[in-house]
């Protein structure tokens, strides 16, 4: 049930989950492009005072350079110079060359008369004779890095010679700011028109591995300010941003790793996309917790108290905490009051029972005393009868009657009053049939019983304690002076036992030999009644009687199941196979020694 809320509960919030997760996304998609924004214009105002520098070093390089005393390397050339670096504090030199690179006039006596064909800023200039920024190593006349600016010197049209101006290069550091880890624009310097670093940020290296690789190059010297994703020249994923400094001269470049960049936008958006997630943890925690404390558990112990019940012990009460709720201290005092009701009927039940077993006992023990006295009366008859005749058919009716006495003997001294211990009823009646009718001292002595512990009902146990005394009759008859008599009783592994009855093959037990059309009546009757299988014959020097009963019908358990007979049936109802009724069948042909289950 917890689980299924849960469940439940999470559907109820998805969809507002799933709209947040929306807005996160358009979020997440405004905030790169904010980052971006705020990069580009992080990286243009750390770099403004760079910016600013280089312009009034082309401002003034122009300038100067259209001073036609300048231009003439007139007397006066290097008292304008002078004049100018002494004005201009961040001026390092500034120096006018002829066409062969030959310093014709300088700010500082140094430098006049220097050759600077060989330098970067005259070799520069040759290659391309227009104003241009660069940067050297070692200037050739300061011996320092330098960044230096150069411009045409110009009579009527006429390119006469190179005007160049340097600073250091730590000035223009020091107006871009830190590098490194200062910022998230990691790297930025200012490159020239060929692509190569002028000046790059301090604790830069000036390599050029940060920068675009060729592919991406081309969108770095641009007009226009731009913000583009590209890989480096190493293979890093790397954001940059772009902006001219001087139009066709010098561009400032930062980059930095595109993630710092979409990490910052991603912390921008964590929150409002994971709250919603938040929310529904919370709702489901909450929900799954509150059931287990109001529902839950209260169900769990009515569940366990339900169990007990089923166990047969109602006396036990459910108790709820204070905290259940209502509907469910209403079932508790329910189930309660249900034990309650239960336990009475139970006890008006055993009541019940209790009293129909005492006259359930009462009833086998008056039928007991009954079927005795009748056995006496028949033995006092007996001893007035005339002929052997009359005396045998006297002695086996009473032996008939006294089986079913041992009958309800059993029945009255079993703990189960619907079980015989069918082996104990079979011994005491051969034991009976063969002390009365011994020849010589008692007759247990030549009686040998092997006798397996089975259960029978009594209205089947009757039938075969009936058919083992006429077969015990017939053996003692018919076994001979001294000869033993072996009975048995033994499981079949299929529900069911077989009983044997075997004595001396001298003359035959089969009843339709020596016990007349009635013995063999009787003892067919039974077999049938009990749907069971018998059978006679030599086997050896023995002749052997035997009865193989099966299982019980289905909801009738006997034999070694133990019984569940109705208490109260009448175990001599159906005994003698005279009486037509569902348990006897027709009278079977004298003489038959083998009855198949009908």
């Amino acid at each position: 049930m917890r689980r299924q809320l849960a469940v439940m509960l999470g559907f109820a919030i998805l969809p507002a989950v799933a709209l947040a997760v929306a807005d996160g996304v358009r979020r997440y998609g405004d905030a790169v492009d904010e980052a971006r924004s705020a990069f580009m214009s992080d990286a243009i105002v750390e770099a403004q005072g760079a910016r600013d520098a280089l312009v009034r070093l082309e401002s003034a390089v122009s300038t100067l350079s259209l001073n036609p005393e300048i231009a003439r390397f007139g007397l006066g050339c290097d008292a304008v110079l002078e004049s100018f670096e002494t004005g201009w504090p961040m001026i390092l030199r500034v120096v006018a060359t002829d066409m062969s690179g030959l310093v014709r006039c300088a700010s500082d006596e140094d430098a006049r008369g220097v050759d600077m064909a060989a330098s970067p800023s005259f070799r520069s200039f040759s290659e391309r004779p227009a104003f241009g920024l660069g940067v050297s190593a070692r200037g050739v006349i300061s011996g320092r890095e330098v960044v230096y600016a150069i411009a045409p010197l110009r009579i009527e049209g006429d390119i006469r010679g190179m005007l160049a101006m340097s600073m250091p290069v730590t000035q223009v550091r020091f107006f871009m700011g830190p590098g490194g880890d200062g910022g998230i624009a990691r790297r930025r310097a200012v490159i020239d028109y060929n692509g190569d670093v002028l000046v790059e940020a301090a604790g830069g290296t000036r390599t050029t591995a940060w920068l675009p690789a060729p592919d991406g190059a081309g969108a770095v010297l641009d007009a226009r300010e731009r913000v583009f994703p590209a890989t480096s020249r190493d293979g890093r994923s790397m954001l940059y941003a772009t902006a001219p400094l001087i139009r066709g001269e010098s561009w400032l470049v930062a980059a930095a790793p595109d993630d710092l960049v979409v990490e910052r936008a991603l912390w921008r958006t964590v929150l409002p996309i994971s709250a919603p997630f938040m929310m529904l943890v919370i709702a489901v925690f909450v929900a799954y917790f509150a059931l287990d404390r109001l529902v839950i558990r209260h169900l769990i112990h009515l569940a366990r108290i339900t169990r007990i019940y089923g166990s047969g012990k109602l006396d036990l009460r459910p108790a709820v905490g204070e905290g259940a709720p209502q509907e469910i201290a209403s079932l508790a005092a329910d189930l309660g009051s249900m034990a309650g009701s239960l336990a009475e009927r139970q006890a008006a039940l055993r009541r019940s029972a209790e009293q129909n077993r005492i006259l359930l006992l009462e009833v086998y023990h008056r039928v007991k005393n009954s079927l005795q006295m009748i056995v006496s009366l028949l033995a006092l008859q007996t001893r007035r009868a005339e002929t052997d005749i009359e005396r045998e058919a006297l002695e086996r009716i009473g032996g008939r009657v006294h089986s079913m006495a041992l009958v309800h003997e059993k029945l009255y001294e079993a703990k189960d009053l619907n079980a015989v211990d069918l082996g104990a009823l079979l011994r005491d009646i051969a034991v009976h049939v063969v002390s009365a009718r011994a020849l010589d001292g008692p007759g247990s002595s030549r009686l040998r019983a092997a006798l397996d512990d089975v259960s029978e009902t009594p209205e089947r146990a009757t039938p075969v304690a009936m058919f083992v005394n006429e077969a015990m009759v017939n053996a003692v008859k018919h076994g001979g002076r001294d000869a033993p008599i072996d009975l048995s009783l033994r499981r079949d592994g299929a529900g069911g036992y077989v009983v044997e009855i075997a004595n001396a093959a001298g003359r035959p037990s089969d009843p339709s030999a020596a016990g007349g059309a009635l013995g063999s009546r009787i003892m067919s009757g039974f077999a049938r009644q009990l749907r069971a299988e018998t059978s006679s014959g030599l086997m050896g020097d023995r002749y052997v009687v035997t009865l193989a009963v099966g299982a019980p019908p289905r909801g009738r358990v006997g034999a070694a199941h133990g019984p569940t007979q109705t208490a109260g049936a009448d175990p001599a109802r159906n005994v003698f196979p005279g009486r037509q009724d569902q348990s006897a069948a027709e009278t079977p042909r004298q003489g038959d020694s083998v009855q198949r289950r009908s």
